[in-house]
Formats: C-alpha cells, sequence, structure tokens
C-alpha cells in the first residue's frame, strides 16, 4: 500500500502545538508524515510536488507567500489568534487551500465577523472553517488522590501584555485579603520590558510576596503541589497551561475573554474580582472529600472535552474527507 504523504510546515521554534500531530501520524500505517522546518525554497517546493496534503501551522508570511504560487497538493492551514490580530489571515488566497483549521467556535466566529472597522470579515464559506479543539495528553499529568490541599495558586506561561499582569497582580492581592495563608507562583519567561518593570515596581506596594520560578520544562512536576491554575489574559485561543493544570487535579481561574466559555466550565470563569474571590472562597471553604471531588472533576472535564486521541482522530477525519 503506497502511504499518504503529508508535509507539515512550521518553524522550529514554533511546533510545541504541532509536534504530538507530527507524532502521531510519522507512526501511522497509512501516512507518511515529513516535518518541514523551512529553509531552502526549491527544496520546499519540491517537497510539496510529492506530497498529498500540506499542513501549514500558523497563518503567516510563508503562507501568504505559498498562497501566491502554484498549488501541488491538498491545502490545510491551521490559524492561532496572533494571526488573525494581525491581520495575516487577510493577505492569503484562501481559493489554494481545502481547509482552513481553528482550534474554537470563538475563533471562526470572529474570522466570519471581524470586528467592527478594525479587522473586516474574511469572505469564505463557514463551512470552510474546520473546528478541531486542542488536544492535552493527559497521561503526561500525573492525579494524585492524596494530594493535600496547599492553598497555591499558579500561573504559567510567557509574561507579556496580552496576558494582562496588572489584572493578575489586582487577583492575586484580591485572594490575599481573602486569605493571606494563599502563596502565588509565576513560571515563565518576561517578553516585554515594560511587563517586567510593572511587576518589579508594584510588588514594593504588596504585602505579600509573589514567587518567581522562570522558565521550567516540567509542567507536571511544577503542578503537583499547586491547587489553582489562572489566566488573566485579554484573548487565549485555548490557553494550554489551564488544560493541563485541570489534568493535574487544579482548580482553574479563568478570566472572561472571548469565547472562554466556549472552552472552560462557566463556573470558573471571572469577569471581577469579586466574582474571583467568590470562586476561590467556595472551593477554599470545602472539606477534603470534596475538594478531591473537584479535583477529580476537573481532569475528568479535559479527559472528555479535550483529550489528545479526540483531536488526532479528528484530524485524520480531516485529512480522509479532503483526500477523497
Amino acid at each position: 500500500m503506497n502511504k499518504k504523504r503529508i508535509t507539515f510546515l512550521c518553524p522550529k521554534s514554533q511546533d510545541s502545538f504541532l509536534l504530538p500531530i507530527i507524532e502521531y501520524f510519522t507512526k501511522h500505517n497509512e501516512y507518511k508524515a515529513i516535518h518541514y522546518h523551512g529553509g531552502d525554497d526549491q527544496d520546499f517546493y519540491k517537497t510539496l510536488q510529492s506530497s498529498d496534503i500540506a499542513w501549514y501551522e500558523w497563518a503567516n508570511q510563508d503562507v501568504v507567500n505559498i498562497s501566491r504560487g502554484p498549488r501541488y497538493s491538498k491545502q490545510i492551514c491551521r490559524l492561532h489568534s496572533y494571526e488573525f490580530f494581525e491581520g495575516l489571515h487577510l493577505q492569503i488566497n484562501w481559493n489554494k487551500f481545502d481547509r482552513l483549521v481553528v482550534v474554537n467556535d470563538s475563533l471562526k466566529e470572529l474570522i466570519l465577523g471581524g470586528i467592527q472597522n478594525m479587522i473586516p470579515p474574511l469572505k469564505i464559506s463557514p463551512d470552510f472553517i474546520e473546528v478541531i479543539p486542542n488536544g492535552v495528553d493527559v497521561s503526561k499529568f500525573n492525579f494524585n488522590e492524596n494530594k493535600t490541599y496547599n492553598k497555591k495558586i499558579a500561573f504559567i506561561g510567557f509574561v507579556n501584555h496580552k496576558k494582562s499582569p496588572d489584572l493578575l497582580i489586582q487577583c492575586f492581592n484580591a485572594i490575599h485579603k481573602l486569605d493571606p495563608e494563599f502563596t502565588f507562583h509565576m513560571a515563565g519567561l518576561y517578553q516585554d520590558p515594560r511587563t517586567l518593570l510593572t511587576f518589579r515596581y508594584l510588588e514594593k506596594y504588596l504585602d505579600f510576596p509573589i514567587n518567581y520560578d522562570g522558565y521550567i520544562e516540567d509542567v507536571n512536576d511544577y503542578f503537583a503541589d499547586k491547587d489553582y491554575v489562572i489566566s488573566t489574559s485579554s484573548f487565549e485561543s485555548f490557553h494550554y497551561s489551564i488544560a493541563e493544570g485541570m489534568a493535574s487535579g487544579c482548580f482553574p481561574l479563568v478570566y472572561n475573554w472571548f469565547g472562554s466559555d466556549n472552552i472552560y466550565p462557566r463556573e470558573n470563569i471571572f469577569t471581577t474580582t469579586n466574582q474571583l474571590v467568590s470562586i476561590v472562597e467556595k472551593i477554599n471553604n470545602s472539606n477534603p472529600n470534596e475538594i478531591m471531588e473537584q479535583r477529580n472533576k476537573a481532569r475528568k472535564y479535559i479527559v472528555d472535552n479535550f483529550s489528545l486521541d479526540g483531536q488526532l482522530k479528528d484530524i485524520e477525519r480531516l485529512f480522509k474527507n479532503i483526500l477523497e
């Protein structure tokens, strides 16, 4: 049997979302996966000519350029939120593609509807956009049935303006006022000097410390003694650290960014710090058995809705539909 050849194009520095997908299709009996990082254009186009499907991760300038050239195979592009807000998707000739993939319904809504007079709608059929939710490999995240409640709140991710650092500090402060036994932990690298300046300046006015742990390799290990994982982002298409924290039995605290309730439980989403405090207070007043039940519920939510296995099956189904 001749295997169908799939070329995955993605810069090596931005392939973390794609690697589990490539690994799956590399081992698949029906497919031959090729991971192309970019480089020589002639070599790339030669690879395309021998491919059945090309998957482009990120609707970036490379894809803009590719869409202006000849088409050699079936083509799929997965768009993330940054390309939408940069308007790069508007520069792509989508007639050269078979499907545009996004990870949630809210991003599909934004692409089709635009944002007032700032980002115009993309004039394509809604059926052209395939929504395939992200997947979490829950087997990589331990769930400890004997985990103690330590009153530790974690933030994980690159620290930049998108993460709303001012709001994050206000959230920490509100929870500290609720219960001064809470501790606050941040894992990630600063990407913006303004953000670094904000934290270093404002922490002098706080009556509690923020523990900075820098970049971490083992997210599972980091969550082992944490109870909550928080997101104060202005917008996310998924926010993996929240899902990974839930898979580890942490309680999610998610700011009400557009589309957040399409992904995470409504009861864990807050719009104001008062609402945030109410969520934390309810958990904080629970007995140990109730806390463990809620930990199990958080993990089960990810298993049921965002498993890696489910994502891979959806992508495989898409490939078969396009090839047929």
